[in-house]
């Protein structure tokens, strides 16, 4: 025979609901109390505080990459052209003469006069007296004799009177002072020049050639 058990009441029913929440709870405390370790974490005071840090090596600078330029060829300019310039020489008086040369032609006038002289000539000796007729010279090159820069500042004007010994080939090869106005202003100027002139061949091998030159400034 199955033994009839009791029907229990609602309330019952709660009672046990509750105290099997209650077994439940303490349970769960209980198991949290043996896992949770009892000993207290004790916190260490005063210790430094040390502060990792990375330091990366600083990159070395890439060489900068050098570029070559080429230079290209220039094409060849035309040549400029010249520039022609006009030049013009205004007129202007000169305050200069040159010297006025006067000769005559390679003749013998009975009107000149006759000196004597000593000269050393082919065919002569030393010292002895030869009687010559002056003869005026014809020249056929001539340098222009060169006014001396006192004379023309001071305004000095004068002439100078020469005798030459003209060789074959119209060259001279001594002179001889007749006369200097003033003297010592034109003399040096007048052989400078007339030393180099070239004149008509005489007759003979040699011949005395008179030449006057004139110095005057242009008023």
């Amino acid at each position: 025979m199955l033994l009839s058990l009791p029907k229990s009441s609602k309330s019952q029913l709660f009672m046990v609901c509750g105290l099997s929440i209650v077994v439940n709870i303490g349970l769960a405390y209980i198991l949290y109390l043996v896992i949770t370790p009892s000993h207290s974490v004790t916190v260490l005071n005063n210790i430094p505080a040390y502060t990792a840090r990375t330091v990366q090596p600083k990159e070395k600078p890439k060489p900068k990459k050098v570029e070559l330029i080429v230079a290209a060829n220039a094409p060849n300019s035309a040549p400029a052209k010249p520039t022609i310039v006009n030049f013009s020489i205004p007129e202007m008086d000169s305050a200069v003469v040159l010297p006025d040369i006067v000769f005559s032609p390679d003749i013998e006038l009975s009107i000149n006069p006759t000196f004597e002289f000593n000269v050393r000539a082919i065919g002569t000796k030393n010292g002895s007296p030869i009687q010559s007729q002056v003869v005026f010279a014809k020249p056929t090159y001539q340098v222009p004799p060169k006014y001396p820069n006192k004379a023309k500042r001071n305004g000095i004007e004068g002439h100078v009177i020469l005798e030459l010994l003209v060789n074959e080939k119209g060259i001279p090869m001594q002179h001889r002072v007749i006369e200097e106005k003033p003297e010592g202003v034109f003399l040096r100027s007048s052989l400078r020049s007339v030393m180099r002139w070239k004149f008509v061949p005489p007759k003979t091998d040699q011949q005395w050639q008179q030449v006057t030159l004139n110095y005057s400034l242009e008023k």
